[in-house]
């Protein structure tokens, strides 16, 4: 059996943690699997059978203490090569990505791209980005957006090797996992939205126009599930818009699924995304969405196939896509309006989250583990 290693900067919560475990249990039948870390202190995603192996460096301040942890990364991943007979190594993000690249043995080279601000700025277009596409084997984005973007970048001579492999969710065990039972007791219509409490989510956007949703809806709230270094700051503003008593702060919890079910809306504000994780894992709960048409991955999700920016709503079979959030920091009152016009209109009819249901049901299998699992081993030259 071929062996695979799988390489991720920690096992701690977040995107590219849990797609990079769901990855080894999606191929353990295919694949002798390994999980490399750099840092494999408090790890938050259960690596279950699978062998990870420390290389105990974690992240670092300072440009010259970064490079001497690149350099002995780098060092380390050659030896592990070598030594384990490795076949393949799938790295994800751009740390991860780097050590993949600059440790060549005989494996092949798989690296990930999964944010568009992983391909933004000075660095990212003329440096990272040139390196990853050049000297790894195969590229895999997690949407079209991404894609293009590269090839835009890197000329149309690279496309062949730049794939888009959308993340895979295990969506028997989300279903299953929505039925339990939790100890969140809010009685009303409540909106959610999920991820880490940070900037680039965009929530004050969607605090501002839950204080107008509020005016008409009484018994409206707003959950937030997921925590982060904004809370505070988040926390404040709902107590300053008047909405002390109508927003919930979950924080993180262990099942968020269970919380999703008992909602009637999901909202995603963010300013950037590379394919949100948590949109996708709601519409597979059967909550309807409203989503700012950010780069990248919203459209995608829900299906929007047009080129062009979008000025208003656009409403889909599984939900609704409403215009980008640009202004980090500041208030955009008129997408703000159109973000609460579109809340109340489907807290007001029910009966969508019915009719949802069959669209969205159909849309979440293109994202299950058996279409990921066999895209995967066709891009690899196993099928």
């Amino acid at each position: 059996m071929k062996r695979l290693l799988l390489m991720v900067p920690s096992l701690k919560m977040g995107g590219q943690e849990r797609i990079a475990v769901e990855t080894a249990k999606i191929l353990k039948e295919n694949f002798e699997v390994y999980i490399c870390v750099f840092d494999g202190s408090d790890p938050f995603y259960d690596k279950g059978q699978f062998r990870t192996i420390d290389l105990k460096i974690p992240a670092s301040q300072g440009i010259i203490q970064k490079a001497v942890h690149l350099f002995h990364r780098i060092q380390k991943v050659n030896r592990l090569k070598r030594s384990m007979k490795i076949d393949y190594t799938y790295s994800f993000g751009g740390t991860a990505n780097l050590v993949n690249v600059c440790s060549k043995c005989s494996d092949c080279r798989m690296v990930s791209i999964r944010g568009y601000a992983s391909t933004q700025g000075f660095w990212n277009r003329y440096v990272f980005i040139p390196l990853f596409v050049r000297r790894a084997d195969l590229v895999f984005t997690v949407s079209e957006e991404i894609r293009n973007c590269l090839i835009r970048g890197m000329g149309k001579k690279k496309a062949d090797k730049i794939k888009v492999l959308y993340n895979p969710y295990p969506v028997r065990e989300i279903y299953e996992k929505c039925m339990e039972t939790n100890g969140m007791d809010i009685k009303g219509k409540l909106i959610a939205t999920m991820g880490r409490l940070i900037p680039i989510k965009g929530y004050p956007h969607l605090l501002r126009a839950f204080q107008l949703v509020s005016q008409d809806i009484h018994d409206a709230k707003l959950v937030f599930i997921g925590d982060g270094k904004e809370r505070k700051n988040l926390e404040c503003q709902a107590y300053e818009l008047g909405l002390r008593d109508k927003v919930v702060f979950l924080g993180n919890v262990e099942n968020p699924f269970s919380y999703l079910r008992q909602c009637d809306l999901y909202c995603l504000t963010s300013y950037h995304e590379g394919f949100p994780n948590a949109l996708a894992e709601a519409m597979i709960c059967g909550l309807p969405v409203i989503a700012a048409d950010c780069k990248s991955g919203p459209r995608e999700i829900l299906g929007y196939e047009a080129k062009e920016d979008i000025k208003e709503p656009v409403y889909l079979d599984c939900g609704t896509l409403i215009p980008a959030f640009q202004t980090m920091g500041g208030t955009e009152e008129e997408n703000e309006r159109i973000l609460a016009s579109e809340m109340i209109k489907m807290l007001l009819q029910p009966e969508l989250k019915k009719q949802y249901a069959s669209a969205l049901k159909t849309r979440c299998e293109m994202f299950s583990e058996e279409r990921y699992r066999m895209e995967l081993l066709q891009y690899m030259g196993m099928k």
